[in-house]
């Protein structure tokens, strides 16, 4: 007997209890504890699932719990694009035997099916860490249900450490090229190379995506960062007093842990100066100041993007984990007309 059910505290308890310590987030990083971690996640769920617009299921075969599935609208890509697009935050499910494992999937994904009746859900993505046990079950059954792949993300980290190298400080600008923080006069030469970068990223590489308000998203998004302080630092690369890149990152609180988290947000070099190093050097300031302002930190790049590997390679960065980028597109549903 299959029974579907709202997630409640008491839920949130039970998936703590058959959560593994590889299904946590940042589990990668043997320096933290498995209970800190769970203390984390516990706050991550029961932030989810109080979200008005989230859905959250959990599903139990024969009274115990086998998995469970939260689902969250994603409003700012909802704006941009004019439809909802939500996103999987979670999913797991607690069996092992490659049968039962797909009838408890099929049995969640029934959640979305529901969902994109009742919510007009018209753009579903999800990431799948490559580490997850549960990888070979959880993709495969995806991509049977109208998911299809996108790209591969792969994620570098960089450990605080006590005797930093000078040459990864900011101070470090060439004749030519000048590495400062932004300010707000940096905003329209920032959005205007947002909206003609970021070409290869899960949003372009989408057939089912119009490319224009793809564009219009990564202007967006660098708008308000360096208007509206969506990221704590930004750095621009100047060249004759132009500015032609910039790299931005932010920070967070590991919830329940002390610890401080850097995000590398995102990057971008005018095409005229691509392979000139200026990557490299917008990446030794960002590095710095995560080493001055983060316990540890993530910075990601396409599985393509050979010239942001190398460099952090370079600079002795351990990659951590590779992440895949599903998404699933709602044809059945029209989207509604702007006049």
């Amino acid at each position: 007997m299959i029974e579907i059910l709202e997630i409640t505290p008491a839920i949130i308890e039970e998936i703590l209890q058959n959560t593994q310590r590889e299904s946590l987030p940042y589990f990668e990083y043997g320096f933290i504890t498995e209970s800190v971690l769970k203390s984390s996640f516990r706050l991550s769920l029961q932030h989810s699932v109080i979200k008005e617009s989230t859905i959250s299921k959990a599903i139990y075969k024969e009274g115990k719990l086998a998995g469970y599935i939260i689902l969250e609208r994603a409003d700012f890509d909802s704006e941009i694009f004019g439809y909802n697009v939500h996103r999987i935050a979670f999913l797991d499910i607690f069996k092992t035997g490659r049968n039962e494992s797909s009838g408890i999937i099929q049995a969640l994904l029934s959640v979305i099916n529901q969902s994109e009746s009742d919510a007009k859900i018209k753009y579903l993505t999800f990431t799948i860490n490559s580490n997850n046990t549960n990888l070979l079950y959880l993709f495969t059954i995806l991509l049977h249900n109208r998911f299809y792949f996108i790209n591969t993300l792969l994620t570098f980290s960089h450990r605080k450490e006590e005797n930093f190298n000078s040459h990864f400080q900011v101070k470090e600008s060439r004749k030519d090229f000048l590495i400062r923080e932004s300010h707000a006069g940096d905003a329209s030469a920032i959005i205007t190379i947002a909206s003609n970068s970021h070409k290869i990223n899960r949003f372009h590489l989408d057939p089912n995506l119009d490319k224009a308000k793809c564009d219009l998203l990564h202007a967006t998004s660098a708008r308000n960062s360096v208007l509206n302080g969506f990221v704590d630092i930004i750095y621009v690369a100047e060249n004759n007093g132009n500015v032609i890149g910039y790299y931005s990152g932010k920070k967070k609180n590991l919830q329940g842990s002390g610890l401080i988290i850097g995000e590398a947000a995102i990057s971008a070099v005018s095409e005229k100066f691509r392979g000139c190093g200026v990557f490299n050097m917008l990446d030794n300031a960002l590095l710095g100041w995560f080493n001055s302002n983060t316990d540890f930190a993530e910075m990601g790049t396409y599985i393509n993007n050979l010239p942001v590997h190398r460099t952090w390679i370079k600079k002795n960065k351990t990659m951590v984990r590779g992440t895949y980028q599903l998404a699933r597109f709602n044809h059945d549903l029209k989207i509604p007309q702007v006049y």
